[in-house]
């Protein structure tokens, strides 16, 4: 893969504002990034005659993302601390102060779109598409919290987004994605605006949290060694998932009252069987947060069908691909 060209995009508004993290935003200081990426095929010959070549493309999209973070301010400022000496902890905030985003053009002519849709397990080529790979969240004092590349593949492009986790759910993630994409196609003013007021419990309003410093150092301290894994892409067409939903339904157990009082908890083992995917959906994810067990859901390219990513040691993934039961509710 080559790097083309490497710039900053900033938003319009130059109004700065700050937004505390709150505490489930402060517990993910110590892990990855979000990365998703969205993989499309080139444009037709009839496209191309209007004027979508890779030049114009990349300045459109840069155009629309400047655009984008108006609406998205948290995304083009950084993270900031705060120490207060008095009892010796520190704070953190989002400063919103337009600093940029990070926008990378490449290209790897040599992938083609088959190349990373048809191996039964995820390729390790998929990683090197997203930028600002391998930060943790902490590291947004002086890094993006932002960060878009686009890669030119031989028949496709690749749009890999990642964004630090302290900023944003998989919620957000997709609003923001959606609404850079409204934007794009012309659709102003947005369909959803986003709302950056904390939510906090009724009652409670202990923002900026102070935290010890002494902590902070042994938790960024720690670094998690991670066993072999493998990631796979499992299909399951819109039929396959009604037949499943009727299977599971025809197993319920009978329904209580509505008036039963008592303990009405049952445990069960629950299993689940599917299918290799030769021609998976179009949503791809990075290296940031992975571990043994992460199972991840996306909308499939046919409407009500689900791609389920699964990162699991490789003992695991080829048993699921070798059971009959599991692989028989998986399109291929």
């Amino acid at each position: 893969m080559k790097i083309i060209s490497s710039n900053i995009v900033q938003g319009a508004n130059q109004e700065s504002s700050r937004i505390h993290l709150t505490p489930w935003d402060l517990r993910l200081l110590p892990v990855g990034h979000i990365q998703k990426g969205l993989l499309f095929p080139k444009p037709t010959p009839d496209l191309q005659e209007k004027e979508t070549d890779e030049d114009t493309l990349i300045h459109h999209l840069k155009a629309s993302l400047s655009k984008t973070l108006d609406y998205f301010p948290p995304l083009a400022g950084r993270l900031a601390t705060v120490e207060h000496e008095e009892d010796d902890t520190i704070s953190y905030f989002i400063d919103c102060n337009n600093a940029d985003a990070l926008f990378i053009h490449a290209a790897a002519y040599a992938i083609s779109i088959s190349n990373i849709i048809e191996p039964v397990y995820v390729p390790q080529i998929v990683h090197s598409f997203f930028p600002l790979d391998g930060l943790k969240n902490y590291e947004g004092v002086s890094n993006p919290l932002l960060g878009i590349q686009v890669t030119n593949l031989a028949d496709g492009i690749f749009i890999g987004c990642t964004i630090n986790h302290c900023v944003s759910d998989g919620s957000s993630f997709w609003h923001f994605l959606n609404s850079w994409s409204e934007i794009s196609k012309g659709s102003i003013p947005l369909s959803k605006l986003p709302v950056f007021q904390c939510w906090l419990p009724n009652g409670i309003d202990h923002l900026p949290v102070h935290i010890p410093k002494s902590s902070l150092k042994q938790v960024y301290a720690q670094e998690l060694v991670l066993p072999p894994l493998q990631e796979r892409v499992f299909h399951f067409t819109k039929e396959n998932i009604a037949k499943l939903k009727a299977k599971a339904n025809a197993e319920r157990l009978q329904e209580l009252p509505d008036g039963y009082f008592g303990n009405a908890v049952l445990d069960e083992l629950v299993t689940v069987k599917a299918k290799e995917v030769l021609k998976q959906g179009i949503v791809r994810s990075g290296s940031a947060n992975k571990f043994d067990g992460k199972i991840t859901l996306f909308c499939g390219v046919e409407e009500g069908s689900i791609d389920i990513e699964a990162c699991l040691s490789p003992e695991a993934l080829e048993a699921m691909g070798n059971d009959e039961e599991f692989m028989d509710s998986v399109a291929l």
